[in-house]
């Protein structure tokens, strides 16, 4: 719950459960206290950290890989990768990409594909919570796009090429507009979703659309996993949204749901299966480690990969994406107040 006591979705203050979900992406053995929203059945973190610096590392995810530190090579897998996505219209591109094994390559065509599904093609861009600042650069690799990727656990401010800049600042730090503001997984991390939603709309271009990624509870995998679900991540996921409740929290930011889809994948089913054999996410035993030693057969992880495309088509994955504008004919940068 926030500060206030109230469900960051949908300000509700009656909770309907009580879990304590253990950590599972480090295997720290401690456990963290998460109340469910009798109204919305959102989770929510019931005791924030004052200091999250110790739970962000600089081996985090997001961290892990430089762009700075590419070869000549990888950048042009990049850049070739970023323009098959975003400027071929076919959608072939997107579809071969999207079916190469490499864990990381796939997951950049999967943010790549929900920018280039945004309403309008965006000028643009600024990136909340965008970690090294790989984002940033391969959506400018494209072309058309300028784009600032902003993250308070950066190194430091610095160019990520001749139209992406990467800048170790918070959200209300930010000056200028955009066509897109996108949050790929970030916004579930805000202690307060709603502030940083009404920022979001301020810096709305006339016309332009903020872009949500982010882990639901309305779906299978938490409700076969429960605190074992590995996209639950405590304590770094703050709140994880059920589908009425992120409904709700738009509403409230002023903002109205255009479009959405579900882009989940397999490691809703590998990573909880880990974390229910006591195997965190970063153990030198995980499939994401070391996927050679992986304990899961060639066929589970296909098997899990069908799976998870007919949980997306039932709009049951266990991550979703959302596209919010202000409604027609209001501002975008118009201020609400329904709390």
């Amino acid at each position: 719950m926030d500060e206030a006591g109230r469900c960051r979705a949908c300000a509700s203050a009656e909770l309907m459960a009580h879990y304590d979900a253990p950590d599972t992406m480090f295997g720290s053995g401690r456990s963290f206290p998460y109340g469910e929203c009798a109204a919305c059945g959102t989770l929510n973190l019931l005791d924030v950290p004052d200091d999250f610096s110790p739970y962000y590392p600089p081996d985090y995810l997001s961290m892990t890989v430089d762009p700075a530190a590419l070869g000549p090579a990888t950048r042009s897998l990049v850049k070739a990768t970023s323009y098959a996505v975003l400027r071929d219209r076919t959608g072939v591109g997107r579809r071969v990409l999207g079916a190469v094994p490499v864990r990381r390559m796939r997951t950049l065509v999967t943010i790549l594909d929900s920018v280039a599904r945004a309403p309008s093609a965006p000028a643009t861009m600024l990136d909340v919570g965008a970690g090294s600042g790989m984002v940033p650069l391969a959506v400018s690799l494209a072309g058309g796009i300028e784009v600032l990727g902003i993250d308070p656990f950066a190194a430091g401010d610095r160019r990520l090429g001749d139209h992406a800049e990467l800048r170790a600042i918070g959200l209300d730090d930010v000056k200028g507009t955009f066509d897109l503001v996108s949050f790929h997984h970030s916004l579930e991390h805000v202690p307060d979703p709603l502030g940083a939603l009404r920022t979001a709309m301020e810096l709305l271009a006339p016309g332009g659309t903020v872009l949500v990624r982010l882990p639901t509870v309305s779906s299978f995998a938490w409700r076969e996993y429960g605190t074992e679900w590995i996209q639950l991540d405590p304590p770094r996921h703050v709140w994880l949204p059920s589908r009425a409740g992120l409904a709700a929290l738009a509403d409230a930011a002023g903002l109205e749901i255009v479009g959405s889809y579900d882009d989940s994948n397999e490691f809703q089913f590998w990573g909880s299966e880990q974390a229910r054999r006591g195997v965190a996410l970063t153990d030198q035993r995980s499939q994401y480690v070391n996927a050679r030693q992986s304990s899961f057969s060639s066929h589970e992880l296909r098997a899990f990969a069908r799976r998870a495309r007919e949980l997306n088509d039932q709009h049951d994955g266990d991550q979703t994406v959302v596209y919010l504008r202000a409604p027609s004919g209001g501002a975008a940068n118009a201020s609400t107040d329904v709390r």
